[in-house]
């Protein structure tokens, strides 16, 4: 006959459980099941700000921050916007977390006679990253082409500038590319870049 144990009879859910030397359980409780999966909480299709909240401990963000728009056409070539920058960010959440983002615009083309382009808006999570947008087009007399978006803050895991490695957030599959202006008449005004874009998932 087994003595009896502290332990109450019953049925125990994903139970923490203690056993002895004589393989007797000495200990029972209910116990929590692991954390949920990373799932999408937050797709933004171009320039767009908000707020961001989450009750996860893990995120996962895929962000593109906005392309520059080219210069104006002059007597010559116009130069073209810079392309945004596609990153990945992981790292962890202390919930419940509530910071604001924002999504860049593209750039505005260069306007008048020569005019240089402007550059793209910065895409952002507050507290947990930044890319800053790509350069603005220079005008036709001096250029260059505009600067690549960069990474301003954040761990990043893995970031390119290649068209055919962005995240295809819609329909648009031109998110962060700069302006190119293509019009030959001189004084044509430059073309504008394309805005961001971000997905964040995490484990809530």
């Amino acid at each position: 006959k087994l003595s009896n144990t502290a332990v109450t009879a019953g049925a125990y859910t994903t139970a923490d459980i203690t056993v002895d030397a004589q393989g007797r359980i000495t200990a029972a409780a209910d116990g929590s099941s692991g954390g949920g999966g990373i799932t999408p909480k937050l797709v933004v299709n171009g320039s767009a700000s908000g707020t961001f909240n989450s009750n996860g401990t893990q995120y996962l963000a895929y962000a593109v921050s906005a392309g520059g728009g080219s210069g104006a056409r002059g007597h010559g070539n116009a130069y073209n916007g810079g392309t945004g920058l596609y990153s990945i960010f992981t790292g962890t959440l202390t919930p419940p977390f509530s910071q604001p983002y924002s999504v860049g615009s593209g750039g505005g083309g260069g306007g008048g006679f020569g005019g240089a382009g402007s550059a793209g808006g910065a895409t952002n999570l507050t507290n947990l990253f930044s890319i800053n947008g790509a350069g603005g087009g220079g005008p036709w007399q001096g250029g260059p082409n505009g600067s690549s978006g960069n990474v301003a803050s954040g761990t990043s895991s893995f970031n390119t500038t290649s068209k055919g490695q962005y995240l295809y957030l819609s329909s648009n599959s031109n998110f962060g590319t700069g302006g190119v202006n293509t019009n030959p008449s001189p004084g044509a005004a430059g073309s504008p870049g394309q805005p961001g874009g971000m997905v964040v998932l995490d484990n809530s």
